[in-house]
């Protein structure tokens, strides 16, 4: 169930998923505890040179785009949303139109496809002969995030009344020729080479919503491919925030680092040196113009902050503190936002701490360092970090739906180490999303 503050509840009765590592929520969790990987080669090296993720296997090796994209997003969707004739039900509850709000690949990626992208939910739409509404349907194009966005659009959508189920899901998948060597040219790619680059994966994953007056049906629908259908005690999405880092603090963060780790500075004996940012960022990444990297990184990664007010604030008393004049001593602090944003969803719930994490950790230095600074503002040391991000791959536009379908799963399976999750996702635009979710009571 749905609870954000100022909305009405709203329960989680279906999940989809497939992904690298299985065709179900229920599947991959299991694969996971078993100690399975889906990672592998993949075609498009160079000589000298192996580019590796964690893609599906039984996929052929030259499907690649947005078609692949459909051969991931349908079986999902028929998990979460089954066929009416599948659930052998006549007029009724089904016979609605469900409004599909989906997060898409960004499109400034060079596997885009401006065409596909556009009608892709009416493709969805063709493909799996479900009932989508198309008016009421939306797409969006961003990154890890945009999942909590469309989570809290759907509660919006749920509370006018207008209709008693909507879908959320999102699709991403890093399998394309272009698009993995461009991310290994850039070192963002996880390997021997580097240490602090991600490791890619793809997915779909959807999460079918209803007003708790709606119930769902109790058993799998016969046909449906490997349906994970949730008990009649639903788990309950408790918040879901979304919130963007202002222009000007990452303007400030890239001033920042601009300096830190600009040309070597003079020291006393007359040797140079660089600064104490610069030498921490170089023994950290070793060697090859990794400060030149690490602020194209930023660009990059949007390195999350607060408002202005907040980091002149206390960036002026941290100074007094130090006995510091010059402003430029510390940078902006870079994780207020999430800080808040976890911080206000964390609020609805009365039963007390959030024990259990699902974040979107994917092996990248600047997104570990940034979730660890938040987790020890709100979190107790004792948190149950689960990193399945970080084993399945990295999803991009299918993260909080995953995370989602996949804490879900553990509530059905009985292994949730706590009742009650935490996800939370940062997109490379900057944008920062979080969502509550706690087992049925």
């Amino acid at each position: 169930m749905i609870v954000a503050p100022g909305r009405s509840e709203v329960d989680v009765a279906r999940t989809g998923l497939v992904c690298s590592l299985g065709r179900s929520p229920a599947q991959t969790i299991l694969l996971l505890r078993a100690g399975h990987s889906a990672l592998g080669r993949t075609p498009f090296g160079r000589p000298g040179r192996v580019l590796r993720m964690c893609s599906l296997r039984d996929l052929p090796t030259d499907l690649v785009g947005f078609e692949r994209l459909l051969q991931l997003a349908v079986p999902a969707l028929r998990q979460a949303l089954p066929h009416p004739e599948a659930d052998g039900e006549a007029d009724g509850e089904t016979d609605e139109q469900v409004p599909l709000l989906l997060a898409l690949p960004p499109a400034d990626r060079v596997d885009d496809d401006q065409s596909a992208a556009a009608h892709f939910t009416e493709t969805l739409r063709d493909r799996t002969g479900l009932r989508i509404d198309i008016e009421r349907s939306r797409t969006v194009r961003a990154g890890h995030a945009s999942g909590a966005r469309l989570l809290a659009h759907a509660q919006d959508l749920l509370e006018q009344r207008d209709v008693t189920a909507v879908m959320v899901g999102g699709v991403d998948s890093y399998y394309h020729p272009e698009l993995l060597r461009e991310l290994d040219h850039d070192e963002r790619l996880i390997g021997a080479g580097n240490t602090d680059g991600f490791l890619p994966g793809e997915a779909a994953a959807f999460v079918l919503l209803r007003r708790p007056s709606q119930p769902s049906a109790e058993v799998a629908p016969t046909g449906s491919e490997g349906a994970d259908l949730l008990p009649a005690a639903q788990p309950r999405l408790c918040s879901a925030a979304a919130g963007f880092i202002p222009p000007e603090t990452i303007q400030a963060a890239a001033a920042w680092w601009r300096e830190a780790h600009s040309e070597p500075k003079p020291t006393v004996a007359g040797q140079t040196r660089r600064p104490a940012g610069g030498r921490l960022l170089a023994s950290a990444r070793r060697a090859r113009g990794r400060a030149r990297l690490a602020l194209r990184r930023l660009a990059r990664n949007s390195l999350v902050g607060g408002s202005s007010w907040w980091r002149q604030r206390h960036q002026s008393k941290g100074r007094k503190r130090r006995g510091q004049q010059d402003t430029k001593e510390l940078p902006p602090d870079v994780t207020i936002t999430m800080t808040e944003l976890a911080e206000g969803v964390m609020a609805v719930r009365s039963e007390g701490a959030v024990d259990w994490v699902l974040s979107d950790f994917n092996h990248g230095a600047e997104r570990t360092d940034q979730w660890e600074k938040v987790a020890r503002r709100l979190l107790d040391p004792e948190v149950v970090h689960s990193r399945l991000i970080g084993e399945l791959g990295d999803v991009g536009a299918a993260t909080m739906p995953t995370l989602l379908a996949l804490a879900c799963a553990h509530f059905e399976l009985g292994c949730a180490p706590a009742p009650a999750a935490l996800l939370a996702a940062h997109s490379d635009d900057g944008e920062r999303g979080v969502v509550l979710l706690r087992e049925a009571p």
